[in-house]
């Protein structure tokens, strides 16, 4: 987080912050399938995905982008790390109720991008990878967010579970959706108003 953002956002007016690297590869994805305008802001620089390395460093990056880098607009995952964020981030006045969302999924209690991808597009190669038949039906059960779930499936199923492991399966997430990107999402869900807001922003610069 030491790199100085002007030295990467050069041409950037608008920057979507997310927590991870695998956030940023679906986002990366995705969005273009629901805007064609942001997908043209993306291929020139104009609107660019970065990750965090986590939510905890929201703040200090907000901070540097407050000294007029480039507009921003942040996505954490729904849980008690990025509720802190926010919350932090708000405290400081680096962050208005109209510059987030927390990735939530309809009855669960946490949530994370995993929670509004269709199960189907990656379970195959989840179920090939460690030799398992999950189905979306178990993936989907329960109230906690997606990697609680999942790493809990595994280790009910008797593997062996740590935090490499939960990172390959984002991985693994990751890469499916960016191979079926139209098929990817589970019906309407919050990824299309993080796409409007980040519409509205564009259409403000050029009107």
């Amino acid at each position: 987080l030491g790199v100085r953002l002007e030295d990467n956002l050069q041409s950037a007016r608008l920057s979507l912050v997310v927590e991870g690297a695998t956030d940023a590869q679906i986002f990366r994805a995705l969005i273009p399938t629901l805007s064609e305008s942001i997908a043209n802001h993306l291929e020139a620089g104009t609107v660019v995905i970065e990750h965090l390395g986590g939510g905890s460093n929201l703040s200090y990056r907000l901070s540097q982008y407050s000294t007029g880098v480039c507009d921003y607009y942040a996505v954490v995952d729904k849980d008690e790390q990025g509720r802190r964020a926010i919350e932090a981030a708000q405290k400081t006045k680096l962050l208005s109720d109209k510059d987030y969302r927390m990735v939530s999924y309809r009855g669960k209690h946490e949530g994370e991008i995993e929670d509004l991808i269709d199960p189907a597009v990656y379970l195959e190669v989840v179920n090939s990878r460690f030799g398992l038949s999950l189905t979306a039906r178990q993936v989907m059960r329960g109230k906690g967010k997606w990697s609680r779930r999942i790493a809990q499936l595994l280790e009910d199923n008797g593997k062996n579970v740590d935090d490499d492991t939960v990172s390959e399966l984002k991985w693994l997430v990751a890469d499916a959706v960016a191979e079926s990107p139209t098929e990817a999402l589970l019906g309407d869900t919050l990824v299309s108003e993080i796409v409007k807001d980040l519409e509205g922003r564009l259409y403000g610069w050029e009107e």
